[in-house]
């Protein structure tokens, strides 16, 4: 092909995708609330402009800003317009040089799949070898301020990730954290950003334009053609070489499989259809092509209306076909429960018109599946489930994630587990995992991932059934009655409480409505409140994942005291923290040693137990008084027979009591998840 005529069909291309672009772009317009379109709008201007009268503003001279060709887009013009800018004012804040070279939008905002609640994921092009230490944390500086506007004026959860365009062709994303799968992924990664990005300002990227399907070296024989051409209507300038795809990985599925069952805990439905995505694209994407490439097609042909092209579609049509290919009768069920709800919302509930295209889709999809008006009407109410239902699905669908990572770790054309994937990655991975999902002893189980939304505006209650250890507790919802978490202690339900992120809150309260003596209602609730204190008071060890798990904090609820001089402990209910950010419950019976020095030392020995050797920062405990009793003694006695042990691995003597130290508790290794426990 000629550089005029590969020039043209760039030019012809790039209108087709622009409409494209414009019609994603009202889609996600539409869908989103009134106060949030406005951050949409405004974030982009904020990333061109560095000025004090603008949020993410960064009081250096040497701040970058500034998006390329960004004055031609209907985004500046809404900005102008919103902050009423003259000329001067235009003048003092944009930056004769642009550092940002394009900003994307990737994954479901714009599709079938948005939602009013869809966080804001922005790919941000920029060139590293221009941006030097400095001018890199001045930048991330202003990412940061822009972010925290959004979350704090408009409610809008965004994330900006930051790529150079040499590292996108590599495929070479960043490191493993609460947001980003690093080398979990990487050309499933590359195809999901082409399957969905919408350009918000900025340069094209070349694949957008050039033929699907074409192999690497046509892909960069068209770019040199055309970039020879004096074509009018072509600026290669206005382009930008991400790379091409031309497959996936097998290596990188384990690794993709982890990080979905890792994601889970928030978007089990979400996290379940993409591991699906995964195992088509393990098993058959080698004779059905890249469904990045099946969009372009469409986009490039013009083919059917806008739910023909909408990004979403064409996976639910794949993972469908994979569950049909593999002949899982039961994979493919739980795969229709899942595009359904996905369509319908899912954990947070979407309210759309019959004529909406998500919930024609849905339509289309029940009558193609004959489902009958009981099951329709089931998965409509999910909203009503008990949360044992939910945790009852969303556990079905933990299952089928650990099942996909089993068949392909399976199959003979794969490699070891991680191989592809960065090892530190990849212990990071498994280890989020555990913290998340393993079941140990005494650990605090997690709620659903819709309870904290469930619960949201409402005033849950403690209730408990009276017993000689301690009573039943009980966390209710007042409406329903409907029981969430029972534990046999209130070290328990405050564990469960803070580890699921239900208390503190301020859209959800926790109110003690019974509570057996010595226990009041009252003091029950400061109880809660000041053992969450305690535990916010130094955060689970950031990057600890990379290591074993070592215990950090525990708070002991002593039941009795010392009153007046006379020894009445009873129990000592520990909640135990570690740096994964993991609760353990359980219970030390104080009844049977008489004397009120040995109790405390047996507390003692048990807190040295519990501590690492040498911990940095250093193991914190706190005595809780779960009783009217005045704990001090105890307090001052506990202190100072730990202090004691840890020192010296003895306790100091008492009259009358002879005791022997315990020995350092054994190391235990790192946790091994292979084979995928989902307890």
């Amino acid at each position: 092909m000629d550089p005029k005529s590969s020039a043209r069909r760039i030019h012809w291309a790039r209108k087709a995708f622009s409409h494209y672009n414009i019609v994603r772009l009202r889609e996600l317009i539409q869908i989103l609330p009134h106060k949030r379109l406005d951050f949409f709008s405004l974030a982009p201007f904020l990333l061109h402009v560095n000025h004090p009268d603008f949020p993410g503003y960064v009081d250096h001279p040497r701040t970058p800003c500034g998006i390329y060709q960004f004055h031609t887009t209907g985004f500046w013009k809404k900005a102008v317009a919103h902050f009423n800018l003259g000329v001067d004012d235009l003048r003092r804040c944009v930056s004769d040089q642009y550092w940002i070279d394009g900003l994307y939008l990737m994954g479901s905002v714009g599709t079938l799949a948005q939602t009013s609640f869809s966080d804001f994921d922005y790919w941000m092009l920029v060139d590293r070898t221009n941006l030097d230490d400095e001018r890199l944390g001045l930048l991330n500086q202003k990412l940061s301020g822009i972010t925290q506007w959004g979350a704090d004026a408009f409610g809008q959860e965004v994330h900006f990730f930051m790529m150079d365009a040499d590292q996108v062709r590599r495929n070479d994303f960043s490191s493993v954290d609460a947001e980003s799968s690093g080398s979990a992924q990487k050309t499933i990664l590359k195809e999901e950003f082409y399957r969905t990005f919408i350009v918000v300002a900025g340069r094209i990227p070349f694949w957008a334009v050039l033929p699907p399907g074409i192999g690497d070296r046509a892909y960069q024989q068209r770019i040199r053609q055309a970039g020879r051409s004096d074509h009018l209507h072509y600026d290669p300038d206005d382009y930008v070489d991400l790379g091409n795809l031309t497959e996936i990985w097998p290596q990188e599925s384990l690794g993709a499989i982890l990080w979905q069952i890792y994601k889970a805990g928030k978007d089990p439905v979400k996290s379940f259809l993409k591991a699906s995505l995964i195992g088509h694209y393990h098993f058959f994407h080698k004779t059905t092509g890249l469904l990045c490439d099946v969009v372009k097609q469409r986009i490039q042909d013009s083919r059917g209306g806008q739910g023909h092209l909408d990004p979403y579609l064409v996976v639910f049509d794949a993972v469908l076909a994979f569950f049909e290919q593999i002949e899982d009768a039961e994979g493919l069920d739980l795969a229709k429960e899942s595009v359904f709800l996905r369509l319908n919302g899912y954990p947070r509930r979407r309210d759309v018109e019959s004529d909406h295209p998500a919930r024609v889709l849905s339509d289309r999809f029940v009558r193609q599946w004959a489902w009958d008006r009981q099951r329709i009407g089931r998965l409509r109410a999910w909203q009503s489930w008990t949360e044992q239902d939910t945790v009852d699905f969303e556990s079905r669908l933990l299952a089928k994630l650990s099942f996909l990572y089993h068949l392909i770790s399976k199959h003979h054309d794969e490699p070891k587990p991680g191989d592809g994937m960065a090892e530190p990655d990849l212990t990071l991975l498994k280890n989020r995992m555990a913290a998340y999902f393993q079941s140990k002893p005494d650990k605090l189980p997690h709620c659903s991932s819709y309870l904290k939304i469930r619960t949201r505006g409402k005033a849950l209650w403690v209730n408990v059934e009276p017993n000689p250890s301690g009573g039943i507790w009980s966390v209710l919802l007042p409406d329903s009655r409907e029981v969430l978490f029972v534990g046999p202690a209130l070290a328990g339900v405050i564990g469960w409480l803070i580890r699921n992120g239900i208390h503190p809150s301020a859209e959800t309260s926790v109110r003690f409505v019974q509570a057996p003596p010595p226990f009041s209602t009252g003091r029950s609730g400061r109880i809660l409140d000041r053992v969450d204190v305690f535990f916010k008071s130094m955060p689970p060890g950031a990057g600890d994942f990379a290591l074993p798990p070592r215990n950090e904090m525990a708070a002991v609820f002593i039941h009795g005291a010392s009153i007046r001089g006379r020894a009445d402990l009873s129990l000592a209910d520990f909640l135990v923290r570690n740096s994964w950010g993991e609760f353990f419950q359980f219970r030390l019976d104080l009844g049977a040693i008489e004397n009120h020095w040995a109790k405390c030392y047996k507390i003692a020995t048990r807190l040295q137990r519990l501590a690492p050797e040498n911990p940095v920062p250093p193991f914190l405990y706190r005595m809780v008084p779960a009783g009217p009793g005045e704990i001090s003694e105890t307090t001052r006695l506990v202190e100072q027979i730990y202090a004691t042990l840890k020192r010296t691995g003895s306790a100091p003597s008492s009259p009358g009591v002879e005791v022997q130290a315990p020995g350092p508790e054994g190391t235990k290794p790192m946790l091994d998840i292979f084979p995928c426990p989902i307890g």
